[in-house]
């Protein structure tokens, strides 16, 4: 049976900022957790008060038919949805190729197990013949790109799915801005038709401080998903509300609430890059309120309906190898139970 939830105890904003704001990472660093420990975790973590933050289980592909033999552990009335990170190329013609392979897998998954397993998303990175072409040749290619996997999905049995191409950010803002709005074209046309919904993966951490992004990069990128309305998920690094020093990591980190906040009041105030980097770096907590009514930001504020709306539209999600450390966090701050 499941627990009772602490949602109902949080402020209306904080529930519409948090809410399947968290997919489960456990397989991957730093946690690296064998299947037989993070699934398990997974699913005791859905029955847990603070469950409804929870969303998606991410695995490699590689590993489907490993997760296949717990199928009989996941309650008929509450299928697990995955996010899978599928099979990627250097090109376009491999990047298809292999979403191709990713959707037969998942096709064969969801045959099987259909009221157990759910496959909503999928994450391959942009190739990098792609993400190397020149600014004139680069949209084209984007729309090359797209329509081929649309192709792909609509021979599947899948009726839906969330795509994420993970792009690099140490690219100039144009960059951004072309990827971001081939990914608009697409998602409103030939995406409504095949059920294919692409959008804006950026790593927002790593294993080495030198390789967490500046703040400057985030920045621009969610600047970039604002002005063309495209959807975004973060992954890596995001295991703490604020931005932070961690002294036994020897690096800044990011804060899912400074790149989420971030996103939420860029859409309500059109900010500049600049305007955005500073919310980034922002990590005094006590700058942050969360009411009924809405979200306050330093002299900044945000309506539930508008939190709702970007969580829907624009931010999706990021991926955690921990779901303890946010909670524990959040509690700390007083914000949960």
């Amino acid at each position: 049976m499941a627990a009772s939830s602490s949602a109902t105890t949080v402020p209306l904003s904080l529930r519409a900022l948090l809410r399947g704001l968290i997919d489960y990472a456990g397989l991957f660093p730093p946690a690296g957790l064998p299947l037989e420990e993070a699934f398990p975790n997974y699913l005791r973590y859905r029955t847990e008060p603070e469950g409804w933050m929870l969303n998606h289980f991410i695995l490699p592909l590689a590993q489907l038919d490993d997760v296949a033999a717990y199928a009989g552990d996941i309650p008929e009335d509450a299928p697990v949805t995955l996010a899978v990170l599928g099979q990627g190329g250097g090109d376009t013609q491999a990047l298809t190729q292999g979403f191709t392979a990713t959707l037969q897998a998942l096709d064969a998954l969801h045959t099987a197990h259909a009221g157990r397993f759910v496959p909503r998303v999928v994450e391959v990175r942009l190739p990098s013949a792609l993400a190397d072409q020149n600014a004139a040749a680069l949209p084209a290619a984007m729309d090359a790109l797209l329509e081929g996997l649309g192709q792909q999905l609509a021979a599947a049995s899948l009726d839906a799915l969330d795509l994420f191409l993970e792009i690099p950010l140490n690219r100039p803002t144009s960059f951004f801005d072309v990827v971001a709005q081939a990914l608009t074209r697409f998602n409103s046309q030939a995406g409504l038709a095949t059920g294919l919904r692409v959008g804006f993966k950026m790593r927002t951490g790593s294993t080495t401080p030198d390789e967490i992004p500046p703040a400057a990069d985030v920045a621009r990128a969610l600047n970039a998903c604002r002005r063309a309305d495209v959807h975004f998920k973060a992954t890596a690094g995001l295991h703490h509300p604020m931005h932070h020093y961690n002294e036994a990591f020897g690096g800044t980190m990011h804060g899912f609430f400074n790149v989420f906040g971030a996103a939420a009041l860029t859409t309500a105030y059109t900010l500049s890059d600049d305007e955005v980097t500073q919310l980034l770096q922002e990590e005094d907590a006590g700058v942050l309120s969360f009411t009924s009514e809405g979200l306050t930001w330093g002299d900044r504020r945000m309506p539930v309906s508008l939190i709702e709306t970007v969580r829907a539209r624009r931010a999706f999600s990021f991926g955690s190898c921990s779901f303890d450390d946010p909670r524990a966090d959040l509690r700390r701050l007083g914000l949960l139970p």
